[in-house]
């Protein structure tokens, strides 16, 4: 005879499924901190790209400039190409950066062994400049969410980008 389920033996599978869940949690949270931070920083390298093509295409300077303070950045085409953005010229962005992240990281070196500025860029002035052959000037972008650091390289002779990823140790995303 099926006297069905008796209200202990129903409180004892939710305790056990809470005790799962519990379990999961933390390494739920890593997996989503994890996507976070490459999302953002595929966004950016996705920005920075653009201005390169841009730049070649349009026979002017782009520039992204990046606002570690105000966790932002923005592209322009410097048609006059005095550096500063002008009422015509073309702009892209704001574009601010996913809740908790921020410019910057908590270690010590990059991937290339340099040092990491305390705002998170080491671009000269902020910012990258392509030409319209689309070189531009060298650096990294730092990007961090809890003890996970993204690292956006620009190489300078191509404009070439480099996304890094800092778990254990730095790795080159594909």
């Amino acid at each position: 005879m099926d006297r069905g389920t008796s209200l202990i033996e129903l409180a004892i599978v939710m305790a056990l499924l809470a005790i799962l869940a519990s379990l999961a949690i933390p390494s739920t949270r890593i997996f989503y901190s994890h996507n976070t931070l490459k999302r953002d920083a595929e966004s950016l390298a996705c920005i920075i790209e653009e201005a390169r093509l841009k730049s070649m295409k349009q026979g002017i300077r782009w520039r992204v400039v990046f606002y570690p303070s105000r966790h932002m950045y923005l592209a322009f085409g410097d048609s006059d190409w005095d550096g500063i953005i002008d009422t015509n010229e073309e702009i892209e962005g704001p574009f601010h950066l996913f809740k908790g992240i921020a410019f910057g990281s908590n270690l010590g070196l990059g991937p290339n062994g340099t040092s990491i500025p305390s705002d998170g860029v080491s671009l000269v002035g902020n910012r990258v400049s392509f030409s319209p052959m689309g070189s531009c000037n060298a650096g990294t972008v730092y990007l961090s969410l809890n003890n996970m650091t993204c690292a956006i390289r620009i190489l300078p002779a191509t404009g070439d980008i480099q996304l890094w990823i800092h778990r254990s140790a730095w790795e080159m995303l594909d």
